[in-house]
């Protein structure tokens, strides 16, 4: 994802206006896929909701069990988003049995994160580490970086609980490096977000102020909103540095950090 949402969407949108693409089909089910999954990325589940509900609805008329299990994951996202974690879990296990029967197990690490997330959010630390480390395995065998680079960034705001600052940092570097090698402005916010939570957590506030920064204004131009498991770290991380911050100081720093050049926020999130 080169970061472009609201333009990714809008052609997706143009796509499914045509009259030739009405109907049940197979290239409908798949771009109604990406059209819900651009709309969760930007906050936006009641535009998700009913195109994933209708592809899902197509791919089973079709027998498409790969675009069925696509917009499965895609509705599992958006219960994260709705914190309905039960069902989550529920189309998570249905996409994998989907992904199964039909031999795709470059998809598999999918269903594997959405339960990982899930138990994260359920304040279920060491399982989800352990649902992380089984969808980076799978990602691994299959050469799926992006999903290498999200699973260590997961595996960061693990250890960031745990107060593991050295194992977060050793995490959050990896996945940086991958995404940087990317160049995935999607993911990078993500990186830069962590970087700042490590560095409110060791007490280093002008740093976090200007990591966080660069966080947030990545993710403002690229139109995405912070994903539900996260949310709450970049929150957290912010209240604190904004405590303890000097407040002049504080607005100077994340200032300064919202406006380096994504080249910049990379060495400075690699600084330490």
């Amino acid at each position: 994802m080169s970061g472009h949402i609201p333009e990714g969407r809008a052609w997706v949108e143009t796509f499914l206006a045509f009259p030739e693409n009405e109907g049940t089909s197979i290239p409908r089910a798949k771009a109604l896929v990406a059209l819900g999954y651009l709309a969760f990325r930007q906050g936006d589940t009641a535009a998700a909701k009913p195109a994933l509900d209708e592809a899902l609805a197509q791919a089973n008329a079709l027998g498409d069990k790969v675009t069925a299990a696509d917009a499965l994951v895609s509705l599992g996202r958006v219960a994260l988003r709705e914190e309905n974690l039960d069902r989550v879990y529920q189309v998570a296990q249905q996409a994998k049995k989907l992904y199964t029967e039909a031999g795709d197990r470059n998809q598999l690490s999918l269903p594997t994160h959405l339960m990982a997330e899930a138990t994260r959010m359920r304040g279920r630390y060491p399982e989800a580490a352990k649902l992380y480390r089984e969808s980076l395995q799978l990602a691994t065998e299959q050469g799926n970086r992006k999903v290498i680079a999200v699973e260590n960034s997961n595996l960061a705001a693990v250890a960031i609980h745990d107060r593991n600052w050295e194992e977060a940092n050793r995490f959050n570097r990896e996945s940086l490096r991958v995404c940087w090698e990317l160049k995935n402005s999607y993911l990078l916010p993500y990186e830069f977000m962590v970087a700042g939570e490590i560095a409110a957590g060791r007490g280093d506030y002008s740093r976090a102020a200007k990591l966080l920064g660069a966080a947030d204004s990545l993710f403002k131009s690229t139109g995405a909103a912070i994903d539900p498991a996260d949310k709450n770290g970049f929150d957290a991380a912010l209240a604190d540095t904004k405590k303890n911050h000097d407040p002049k100081k504080f607005d100077a720093d994340w200032a300064e950090g919202s406006a380096l050049p994504v080249e910049k926020a990379v060495a400075l999130a690699l600084e330490k």
